[in-house]
């Protein structure tokens, strides 16, 4: 289980950014390896490929905890994955915080989203609206599910409204 592992398009001045600012919000997390993948560490999935991603999965890491099939404990790893995402959201939520993505003051501006699709009589829950823009302040695109008929689209189309602060579409 790993933090940041994957992100193979980051450059080296990304990744120490990246890795600085999570440890500056969480020096450690209990049970997990501080840092990148020991070299070679990955299990490689297809044998005779030649590929540098496993390498390049190694450096972006930032914290791991490696696991046996053979004695694995569900709940342990449920525990630990809890860990790991309660991690990510207090640093998402930093990261909004500090942006400098031009969201301004990111509190009082997720208020003022939340007040407006209250007017839209959107009935869309404050801690989702939260988690959407966190979402996208963290990556540039974010990925919604759900049945048919349950936001998705308004909660985007109200976005991007907000964000232009055009009314006219």
């Amino acid at each position: 289980m790993t933090l940041n592992q994957g992100s193979t398009k980051q450059s080296r001045e990304e990744t120490t950014r990246y890795r600085n600012f999570v440890y500056d919000h969480c020096d450690s997390i209990d049970g997990f390896q501080k840092g990148r993948i020991p070299k070679n560490g990955l299990v490689k999935t297809q044998p005779y490929t030649n590929t540098n991603k496993g390498r390049m999965y190694e450096e972006t890491n930032i914290f791991y905890k490696k696991y046996s099939v053979s004695d694995l404990n569900e709940q342990a790893f449920l525990k630990d994955l809890e860990r790991l995402l309660g991690v990510y959201q207090d640093c998402a939520h930093s990261y909004i915080l500090a942006s400098d993505r031009g969201i301004q003051n990111s509190i009082l501006a997720i208020s003022q989203f939340n007040k407006m699709v209250v007017a839209s009589q959107l009935k869309i829950p404050s801690s989702l609206t939260s988690r959407f823009i966190s979402s996208l302040c963290t990556k540039p695109f974010v990925i919604l599910t759900g049945l048919s008929g349950s936001g998705k689209t308004k909660l985007a189309q109200a976005f991007s409204h907000w964000l232009c602060r055009d009314t006219s579409h």
